[in-house]
This record gives structure tokens, C-alpha cells and sequence, in this order.
């Protein structure tokens, strides 16, 4: 049970060699992932600078990871602790840690994925996926409204769970936070096709030989 999703980042270590880390967080989707998704992006860009930034530094592995718990565990807005933190994990608990950093698929997931691409400081960059088929049912308000594997802004994964009928539905506080949410330029920080193949090439390796 749960909304389960898993979050990604990518980085380079000490010899430049991109490596990468995921979590699991089984109660993630909506309106949630995609602020946690920019929050961590803006965090990102502020801490670039800094040499202490926490995915410099050579971390790999469950380095990686840790730091990618502490971001989703903490609250920015409040500055409390997120009340979720309980449904995050390191590993997707049906696979093994390789085998999902490698293919997304091979992990316990139905909304979705974050992917951080911290490769290049001076091109941070994100994305949301679907990694599921495309669904034709249109009462079905969740990612799978989005074409799989196609990079997408967090405004346009959190739109796929709420269609226009929804947001008029909406109290005027919670349409104050959707609208304020994407009033930023979070567009020129996603990533593209070509680097999402560049970072899972397993996953579109097997797409083109299919």
C-alpha cells in the first residue's frame, strides 16, 4: 500500500565518474513531491558555492543517500521535521540497491520518480518521470497521464493528479499554494531526454532494442 516513489541524484566523484543514489519513499505524489522536488533544487543552487555543499565532497553510496534523507526528512518551509520521514527507506524493499540505481523499474513504484542531475555545478538540473505505461483512462489523476520515460517539470507532474476540475474544486488556500508553487523558472533547470538516457542507460538501451 502507499504512493510510492523513489528519488534520485547524480554526481560526480572524486575521479568524474558520474555515480548515483536513490531512496524510497512510500507515501509520495502530487502537490508533495513536486514541492520537495523544487525545494531541494533551490537548496541546491544556493549550497552550489559552498565546499562544503553535501553532494560534493566525494560521497558515494549510502553517502549519497543520507544526504538525499536528511532533504526530504526535513520540512524547508516550516523547518520542523516532516511528519513522511517514517515512509522513507534507502532501498526499495523488493530489489536490490544496484539493480534500481541501474532501472527505476526494478523498484516498488506507482508515482513516479525525482531525478537530480548535480553532474555539473554550474547546470544543476531535475526532472520528474513516469516510468509506467501511459494510461487511456482519464479519471485515472496520477502520473500515468504523463508519456513514460519523457522528462517533465514538477508543475506538470503535480497537474497530471490535478486536472483543471480539481483545482476549481480547490480551497482558496490550497489554490494560493499551487499557484505560488510554479511561479518560478524551474523550467530552465530541467533536464532533457538525452541526459535522462545519459544518466539510465540501462533503461533506454533496453527501450531501443525493444
Amino acid at each position: 500500500m502507499g504512493q510510492r516513489h523513489q528519488i534520485y541524484v547524480f554526481v560526480k566523484n572524486d575521479e568524474g565518474k558520474t555515480v548515483g543514489a536513490c531512496i524510497h519513499h512510500q507515501w509520495l505524489y502530487g502537490m508533495t513531491a513536486g514541492r520537495k522536488a523544487l525545494e531541494v533544487l533551490a537548496y541546491a543552487k544556493k549550497a552550489v558555492k559552498d565546499k562544503y555543499h553535501p553532494f560534493s565532497g566525494g560521497r558515494e553510496g549510502r553517502g549519497l543517500e543520507n544526504c538525499l534523507l536528511a532533504l526530504y526528512q526535513l520540512d524547508m518551509k516550516t523547518g520542523g521535521f516532516n511528519s513522511s520521514a517514517s515512509h522513507m527507506n534507502y532501498l526499495p524493499t523488493d530489489t536490490a540497491e544496484a539493480e534500481c540505481v541501474l532501472d527505476p523499474r526494478q523498484g516498488d513504484n506507482n508515482d513516479g520518480i525525482t531525478v537530480f542531475d548535480f553532474t555539473d555545478k554550474k547546470h544543476l538540473g531535475y526532472c520528474m518521470v513516469n516510468i509506467r505505461e501511459k494510461t487511456d483512462d482519464k479519471s485515472d489523476h496520477s502520473v500515468r497521464q504523463l508519456n513514460p520515460w519523457s522528462p517533465c517539470t514538477a508543475e506538470e507532474y503535480v497537474r497530471a493528479y490535478y486536472p483543471q476540475k480539481a483545482l476549481d474544486k480547490m480551497g482558496v488556500n490550497d489554490r494560493k499554494e499551487f499557484e505560488k508553487l510554479f511561479q518560478t523558472s524551474e523550467r530552465a533547470w530541467l533536464i532533457g531526454t538525452a541526459e535522462l538516457a545519459r544518466l539510465f542507460p540501462a533503461v533506454f538501451n533496453k527501450q531501443a532494442v525493444a
